[in-house]
């Protein structure tokens, strides 16, 4: 596990289970260096944990989280070198009218949550393979989404 040494950016390289724990107290930690409501840091914290979470369960060898700040936002992007999706932007549809999971399925609403609690998100597939989800989180008062 990697620790922070430049204040304004933050990477955690998630492999193991136990890696997501770690990412979403540092990430809550980030975003209150970073000015946000302790409520506002809490749900970057379950943010960055449903990122991870997905690097552990479908990404093989797991990836990376990063937060950083840019003017007015938190960005927060999970990468990983996996199998991809064949329609990235599913990830944020949930169950959709399926009755529930299958037995050894997640529950399937980590993504609806993500895009609940951050400002915009988008979810693609990386050249050469794996995927990339970035989101936002406006650090100020007041709701936007024009992004991307």
């Amino acid at each position: 596990m990697l620790l922070p040494t430049d204040p304004a950016r933050l990477c955690v390289p998630i492999r193991l289970r136990s890696d997501t724990a770690v990412a979403a107290a540092m990430g809550r930690h980030f975003a209150r260096g970073a000015g946000l409501a302790m409520s506002a840091s809490a749900e970057v914290a379950l943010v960055v944990s449903e990122l991870a979470s997905n690097l552990v369960r479908h990404a093989g060898d797991g990836g990376t989280v990063e937060l950083w700040l840019e003017a007015d936002w938190l960005i927060i992007r999970a990468q990983d070198r996996g199998p991809g999706m064949p329609q990235p932007e599913q990830l944020f549809a949930g169950r959709e009218g399926r009755l529930g999971p299958l037995p050894g399925e997640s529950l399937g609403e980590g993504g609806p949550a993500i895009r609940r609690l951050t400002d915009a998100v988008h979810a693609s597939n990386r050249e050469g393979g794996g995927l990339e989800v970035v989101a936002r989180k406006r650090r100020s008062a007041g709701f936007r989404k024009d992004w991307p």
